[in-house]
């Protein structure tokens, strides 16, 4: 479900016209108000997104773990974690961040025990930090 998801959000930003109006609000907002762009409206509507897909991640996580008022923090972590590793304002790079990500403290829980979940994802963290400062797959800017 989560993987139908970014692709459908990665397909919408992509090929619907919204969602090139959504980047070209983000690349130059006073650009696109020139050239016709509803800039409250894109933001709106990108709010809304947002919104759907916190509440679709959140019915996710629900099937998984206990809701309690304290569960975000790790999570808000992982995401942050993968958001600085797949570079930022980069889906592909994201995404691809979030497979490796899982994948590492998937097998390394399994190998070792679930004490050591967060030693990983700080361990990748770091790792990724020292060698990888601008993220797997970043943009390169011309100066």
């Amino acid at each position: 479900m989560a993987f139908a998801l970014c692709l459908a959000i990665a397909a919408f930003l992509r090929w619907n016209i919204f969602g090139l109006a959504l980047r070209a609000v983000i690349e130059r907002p006073d650009a696109a108000r020139i050239v016709g762009v509803d800039v409250e409206r894109v933001h709106l509507i990108s709010l809304a997104i947002g919104f759907g897909a916190a509440g679709v991640a959140g019915v996710l996580i629900s099937m998984m773990e206990q809701f309690s008022p304290f569960m975000g923090f790790s999570l808000t972590i992982a995401a942050l974690i993968v958001i600085l590793l797949g570079g930022l304002g980069n889906i592909a790079g994201g995404f691809a961040a979030a497979m490796i990500l899982g994948a590492i403290e998937t097998y390394g829980v399994a190998l070792t025990s679930p004490n050591m979940r967060s030693i990983l994802l700080y361990g990748v963290f770091v790792l990724a930090l020292i060698l990888l400062p601008q993220g797997l797959f970043h943009k390169r800017f011309k100066k």
